[in-house]
């Protein structure tokens, strides 16, 4: 226990390297728009830092991050037989996602608060990979040149 933090410093710099520009880079698949992705991934991101800069303080409360996720999340819901996948639904998703990894990220912060008065105190942080981020853009049709809702399976 005493060395997860220092561990997770040492993962979050490494990984750091392969930022948003390397994912796309190396991104393979058909009918991808790159640029398309990179602005969805940079208001995900935008949202996200937002987010835990605003909540992260010792004791924080979450309650209203939970309800604000459940608000975004209630006015999405489908029924299973009649998907409505339009552009205010793909809208949503960098925001919703940024919700949800904001959420895991603050749930998860202890050593933040233990590495106080390091230099690089986000380094211990748990904060999602530029790579997990497009996987689910990705899995959910974000990206891709007409944006819409196929079966992967």
């Amino acid at each position: 226990k005493p060395f997860q933090g220092y561990s997770l410093s040492l993962f979050n710099e490494k990984t750091r390297r392969h930022d948003i520009t390397y994912v796309l880079n190396n991104l393979e698949g058909d009918s991808i728009d790159r640029k398309l992705l990179e602005k969805r991934y940079d208001e995900f991101n935008k949202f996200y830092k937002e987010l835990v800069q605003q909540n992260l303080k010792p004791n924080m409360k979450l309650d209203k991050l939970i309800e604000n996720i459940k608000l975004i999340a209630g006015n999405i819901k489908q029924e299973s037989d009649n998907i409505d996948w339009d552009a205010g639904i793909r809208k949503k998703v960098p925001e919703l996602a940024a919700y949800i990894f904001a959420l895991w990220t603050l749930k998860n912060a202890e050593h933040y608060f233990e590495a106080e008065g390091s230099d690089n105190r986000d380094n211990y942080l748990l904060q999602p990979h530029a790579a997990q981020v497009i996987a689910i853009f990705r899995m959910l049709g974000i990206g891709d040149k007409n944006e819409e809702l196929k079966n992967n399976l």
